[in-house]
């Protein structure tokens, strides 16, 4: 008798198995077999309290500062609790308020004309309205350049192309290789770097963020194959999620940028916004490693979450060596 009902557990389980097996296919098949970012947990934004902090934050005074709140007025948009709903957007209102700042909401009006003369504008709600603004209609109309995503309801290279700061202030969830402006970068490196070089990656500072989801040179290592990619110290930073704590924290005491100078490009290669460049002099040890290894590409990047063109420069080994301890890049 046992043994005849351990049997029909083994069935059921088994079965229960190829059901799952069936249905991811299924799932898997509907899409092409391809990888859908609307599969995972969708974008958290800031609370009232951590965007009260980020955006005021954006200014040494942010007092007399216009900032304008693209919300909608459709109740079925508003999450029950955080950063998106009533509540969180109302007390993000009131705290900006007491800041100094001026506060508009758009609640799902066309926002062009309300988006005169301001100074940071934050996405609350990815309303089709808003998802499809034309970022060079905006940037005609605003009086500071800089956009706050706090729904990951955009994507920044058209931003970056209008010369709108994008800054991205929600939570991911979807993998960091399914990045479509990661893939346009690393696309940009395939045809610019010969498959038999060699690249120094090189962070602008100091890392901003221990998020695992920053290490991009995990992505770019594969999309850029067969080129050769440095990083410093990589048994740690490309390791565990444990062992990349520890790189992060010996970069930090290690803290090469310290002897550099910040480097102004007169042009650069993909991203328009020049003012956020994060390439740099090198130290002596980044030279030598640059000769040891021989690399004939530099790679910068600021450390950050979310893939943003502006904080990525590629720049030939000779160009930066030229520059020595000067502050301004020649032409590129």
């Amino acid at each position: 008798m046992l043994l005849t009902w351990l049997t029909r557990l083994h069935l059921v389980s088994g079965l229960l198995v190829g059901l799952f097996l069936v249905s991811a296919i299924g799932f898997a098949a509907g899409d092409g077999f391809q990888p859908a970012r609307d599969r995972y947990t969708p974008s958290k934004p800031l609370n009232a309290t951590s965007a009260t902090r980020y955006i005021t934050s954006l200014f040494p005074r942010p007092a007399g500062r216009h900032i304008l709140i693209l919300d909608s007025n459709r109740p079925e948009d508003f999450s029950e609790e955080g950063g998106a709903s009533e509540y969180g957007l109302n007390t993000l209102e009131q705290r900006l308020g007491k800041a100094g700042m001026v506060v508009t909401r758009s609640r799902g009006a066309a926002a062009l004309p309300l988006a005169k003369d301001i100074d940071v504008l934050l996405l609350a709600h990815a309303m089709p309205q808003y998802s499809k603004l034309d970022p060079h209609e905006l940037a005609a109309v605003m009086r500071s350049p800089l956009v706050v995503d706090n729904c990951g309801g955009w994507e920044s290279q058209k931003f970056d192309e209008a010369g709108l700061l994008y800054l991205n202030a929600a939570r991911l969830f979807w993998p960091h290789w399914m990045d479509p402006e990661m893939e346009r970068f690393a696309a940009y490196v395939r045809e610019t770097v010969p498959q038999d070089d060699g690249i120094l990656m090189l962070p602008k500072a100091h890392l901003t963020s221990t998020a695992s989801r920053a290490r991009w040179f995990l992505p770019l290592n594969v999309r850029l194959l067969p080129r050769r990619l440095y990083l410093w110290r990589p048994e740690l930073g490309t390791s565990f999620v444990t062992t990349y704590y520890e790189w992060v924290e010996a970069y930090q005491e290690h803290a090469p940028w310290k002897k550099t100078e910040r480097i102004r490009l007169k042009e650069r290669g993909l991203s328009k916004m020049l003012p956020s460049s994060p390439t740099r002099t090198l130290t002596a040890e980044e030279r030598q490693a640059a000769i040891t290894h021989n690399v004939q590409w530099v790679l910068f990047w600021d450390h950050q979450p979310d893939f943003n063109l502006k904080d990525w420069e590629l720049v030939p080994l000779d160009e930066v060596l030229s520059w020595g301890v000067g502050r301004s890049g020649g032409p590129r």
